[in-house]
């Protein structure tokens, strides 16, 4: 029997999967290694002292620090020592050095530190109905905020693709009179009342426009800011109209990437630098290290607290390395650290086995209008010389099996073993999760033949049906294509969306105590946006997964906060979407973590997922002092010397010195552990400011489990006017005489902290509390 195919189906989707190939499903990790010249020298982050009074400029002091030659790097041009010089950010610069003449500087009178510059790495036509957003509801959030209109969003990511309609500017108003920046595209005309600013920071040097030959700058600017697109679709899936967060915001971007994915953390403050000082409102980085690194070891944290102390919400990905504890990424308490959750939009591939008929939910971005219904042979590949036969990656060895005509049987996804299937002859995949770290999640990736992702309880039964039948008779199975779909309700028993996706990346924060990471949770699986090449689809679109994806959601959303109350500051703001989170089904079931379906911790989930109507109109805000991070900092260990780096501001950290200062950060969210030491107890004060109604009371109520005791002095706290501010204790206790076992005394005991309005109720401001049993 022949197959047919639609006749765009092998060399539109291999061009795609080429363009694909470097921004992985997850945009996952980051590579350490260092940016290393050649010939001995290495490019350095250098911090010292601010210019004393005399020096003309932050550059000449920076140049006084350098060796008065410079070198030569490749033989042929010489450059320049200073890379690049920063005065906004923090007080440093980048130079190129080896490590002799690092270590002459070391001896400089207003030298600090050196960090080895490193690599970071990357890490909607659904999503605003999905998460309440109405075009023509004239008295929704989009509506109250224009649609961000007059907002400045700051991308750092790979550049983007001016022209293309997510990024028209069509009867959009002009930036506001702040903005400073400017474009460096080649071509004029290419920025626009949408894109007012572009610029590119590779390694100092400006020969590279910052257009974008990657895809992932495009998309994550398309989730924030993308303006409406009507008939927009992924190889004619998910079709609908597409739209960013904050469609009337305007975007500035800031190219620090390399075509592959990879960015320069030199290049990251760069743009950091630059987006501070041409006016940007919101900066959003789907960029990491890909774990936790400390505070004063990461030059980004030095630049996002210079970034946020001057007003501009930093926003950031969690990182893609779930479901594994304790690899939160971007964990400084200044930065919105976002992880990424499931929405129903599901783009469906259902496997069919023909012996007992059951039927497997499966995605696929590839939706074959021609491929036969009809049951197929199906084969698991299994080899006596190639134990890993059943991975799908040797074309001789899927020939000798013979799977001409089947369909396949793959351990784990990839679009490469797709080309190599087809080369055996295989007409399709059913590609089975290898582990138990992809969960429940499924993608909507493409492949060149027909193919079905399946999550991994699916594949263990299909596995297991297919071993235990090995010697009867042959097994056959189907695929039907069965398009998009939106699945209606938010219910645990029929509809687990949102849910917390296994690859997103969790707490706690290993450098970061006393702190819950990350900080919420928004839509970041089969995310659909704007795509810097044609496939089949004009315009451009694509479909991806990844934290890199949530991130931006937040950011757009928190540009329409600021367009609301532009007068909030970033810590405001991040409370309002923290305090104001969905963090329950429709039927009162708590949001399911995907990677096991059980309930979603805070380490998971944060604050809960993103709830923008309720964030217009929180009631109560946390809000946090540039000193109140000072403070934090001293308090957990950091040394004089490592915070007047962190602040770029000589400090005495004496003050600061024990736990309870770490404790008195006014963060929405509560953190502590208690010991035997303490009576297993831990008091904890925070202050709420009133940003709703002028006379306003508010009663508090606690859930907690047996195991955790909180009382909270005062009870009730009544307003009297806008800005007013109210205090108020937490006592947390853990009784140890309720704790089960010792392997789950050392869980943490969680709890939400909630002031609810008494004039109608239908304000809520929650905070989560987790306190866990210390030694």
């Amino acid at each position: 029997m022949i197959l047919e195919f639609p006749k765009f189906s092998f060399y539109l989707l291999l061009l795609l999967l080429l363009s694909l190939i470097f921004v992985s499903r997850h945009h996952v990790s980051a590579r350490s290694s260092t940016h290393d010249d050649g010939e001995g020298y290495r490019t350095y982050i250098i911090h010292v002292e601010k210019k004393p009074d005399g020096v003309n400029s932050d550059r000449e002091w920076h140049e006084s620090f350098l060796p008065s030659t410079p070198m030569d790097l490749d033989g042929e041009d010489r450059k320049e020592r200073l890379v690049y010089s920063f005065g906004h950010t923090f007080s440093g610069f980048v130079a190129r050095l080896t490590e002799e003449e690092l270590e002459s500087m070391r001896g400089r009178s207003g030298f600090l530190h050196a960090h080895p510059d490193k690599i970071r790495k990357t890490h909607t036509t659904h999503t605003p109905e999905f998460l309440g957003l109405q075009r023509h509801d004239d008295r929704g959030l989009w509506a109250n905020s224009g649609f961000g209109k007059g907002v400045i969003i700051g991308v750092l990511d790979s550049g983007i693709t001016p022209g293309h309609p997510s990024f028209d500017d069509a009867g959009m108003s002009p930036p506001p009179s702040k903005w400073k920046g400017r474009c460096e595209f080649f071509q004029p005309g290419q920025c626009n009342n949408k894109i007012i600013g572009a610029r590119s920071f590779i390694q100092g040097k400006n020969k590279e426009q910052p257009i974008d030959i990657d895809g992932h700058g495009t998309h994550v600017a398309g989730i924030a800011a993308g303006r409406f697109v009507e008939n927009a679709s992924f190889l004619d899936n998910a079709r609908g109209t597409a739209s960013g967060m904050a469609p009337e915001a305007h975007i500035a971007v800031y190219r620090v990437c390399y075509d592959s994915g990879f960015c320069y953390i030199s290049d990251m403050i760069a743009g950091i630098e630059s987006a501070v000082k041409d006016g940007v409102d919101i900066i959003s980085m789907s960029l990491g290290v890909g774990g936790s690194i400390s505070i004063y070891d990461d030059p980004i944290s030095t630049a996002s607290l210079s970034a946020v102390k001057r007003g501009v919400f930093f926003s950031c990905s969690a990182g893609n390395s779930g479901p594994y504890s304790a690899t939160v990424d971007n964990v400084a308490p200044w930065l919105f650290t976002v992880g990424a959750s499931t929405m129903n939009r599901r783009i469906r591939a259902v496997v069919k086995l023909d012996y007992n008929g059951l039927e497997f939910e499966g995605e696929s971005g590839y939706q074959p209008t021609n491929f036969t219904s009809s049951f197929l042979p199906l084969v698991y590949p299994q080899s006596d010389n190639e134990w890993f036969a059943s991975e799908c990656t040797n074309v001789t060895s899927l020939k000798e099996i013979g799977v001409a005509g089947k369909v396949v049987l793959c351990k784990g996804a990839g679009k490469d073993k797709g080309n190599i299937v087809k080369e055996a002859g295989g007409v399709a995949i059913i590609f089975l999760s290898r582990t138990t770290d992809t969960g429940f999640d499924t993608f909507s990736d493409v492949n060149v033949i027909p193919a079905s992702q399946l999550n991994i309880r699916d594949s263990r039964i299909i596995y297991s049906y297919v071993i235990s039948r090995q010697d009867s008779n042959p097994i056959s199975a189907s695929i039907s294509f069965m398009g998009t779909d939106i699945e209606e309700g938010r219910s645990s028993s029929t509809n687990t969306n949102p849910a917390v996706a296994s690859f997103s990346s969790r707490g706690p924060s290993t450098v970061t105590p006393y702190l819950l990471k990350p900080d919420i949770i928004g839509p970041g699986v089969n995310v659909l946006a704007a795509w810097h090449k044609p496939i089949e689809e004009s315009p451009p679109f694509a479909i991806l997964s990844g934290t890199s994806m949530s991130c931006p959601h937040l950011s757009g959303i928190a540009a329409l906060l600021k367009s609301v109350h532009p007068d909030w500051s970033p810590s405001m703001i991040k409370s309002a979407l923290m305090t104001t989170t969905d963090v329950t089904y429709d039927d009162g079931t708590p949001l399911v973590d995907n990677w096991d379906l059980g309930k979603a911790s805070f380490d998971v989930m944060g604050a809960g997922h993103v709830n923008p109507l309720r964030s217009e109109n929180p009631g109560l805000v946390y809000e946090i002092q540039h000193q109140d991070y000072i403070s934090y900092m001293c308090a957990i260990g950091y040394t004089d010397k490592q915070v007047t780096l962190i602040n770029s501001t000589p400090t005495n950290c004496s003050k600061f010195r024990n736990v309870d200062d770490a404790l008195r950060l006014n963060y929405p969210s509560i953190s502590v552990v208690v010991s035997a030491s303490d009576g297993f107890k831990k008091k904890v004060k925070r202050t709420v400011t009133n940003v709703g109604r002028s006379n306003s009371t508010y009663i508090v109520k606690i859930n907690s489990p047996p195991t955790l005791t909180i009382v909270v002095h005062p009870k009730l706290l009544e307003f009297t006017g806008v800005g007013q501010k109210k205090s108020f204790s937490v006592s947390i206790a853990i009784d140890k005489t309720k704790l089960v076992s010792k392997k789950t005394s050392s869980l943490p005991r969680e709890s939400f902290l909630t002031w609810v309005s008494s004039d109608d109720n239908r304000i809520t401001v929650r905070i989560p509390i987790s306190a866990v049993l210390g030694a």
